[in-house]
């Protein structure tokens, strides 16, 4: 029997803010299982994010959730500021010194860009983007006259060349944790 979602995310949401983590994680992966059985994908999205950050302070939540959500984003319509908390929370999990932390940063920027063209806060949301690379140049300890060579060097600017390698990445982040849903049921939408 399937159980109301609505009611399933409030019941996650108010146990995490009672301390019970382990109630709000069973509540939330209630709530994302039905979500993906019905492809309710920016449904998803935003309980893979709450899973993610389960815990006072995300310290109890997981990078394998945030991960699978910000997958979605580069496949579904996200609201971009949604996109830009995603990718910042993924990489305060990771470190802005993994190895997949420029490719995620850059991939939000090209998010940014294609699909914050008419969005009224455009600039503030590529600057934001343009934070989180600023973020992984400053941790590779690359001087503010070197970034840009380093970006298009890396070829980050690519569309071509990131968005492969990000979803390479991000796959190999998830590892042997569970998918809650089939990435490769998006395989047509590249």
């Amino acid at each position: 029997m399937k159980e109301d979602i609505p009611t399933l995310i409030h019941q996650a949401w108010q146990a995490d803010s009672q301390g019970d983590v382990a109630q709000a994680r069973t509540h939330y992966l209630a709530a994302a299982r039905q979500l993906a059985s019905d492809h309710a994908w920016p449904e998803l999205t935003t309980v893979l994010g709450n899973l993610g950050m389960l815990g006072e302070a995300g310290r109890e939540g997981s990078a394998a959730h945030l991960t699978q959500a910000f997958w979605l984003c580069l496949f579904v319509r996200v609201p971009i500021a949604s996109v830009i908390g995603l990718a910042r929370a993924l990489l305060d999990r990771l470190g802005a010194a993994h190895e997949a932390a420029p490719l995620i940063a850059a991939t939000t920027l090209l998010l940014v860009n294609e699909r914050g063209g008419e969005h009224p806060d455009r600039e503030a949301l590529q600057t934001n983007a343009l934070m989180l690379l600023a973020r992984c140049a400053e941790v590779r300890g690359l001087a503010e006259d070197r970034v840009a060579g380093w970006f298009s060097g890396q070829r980050l600017n690519d569309p071509a060349q990131v968005i492969p390698a990000t979803q390479r990445a991000l796959i190999g982040i998830v590892g042997g944790e569970e998918w809650l849903f089939d990435p490769r049921a998006f395989a047509d939408r590249q």
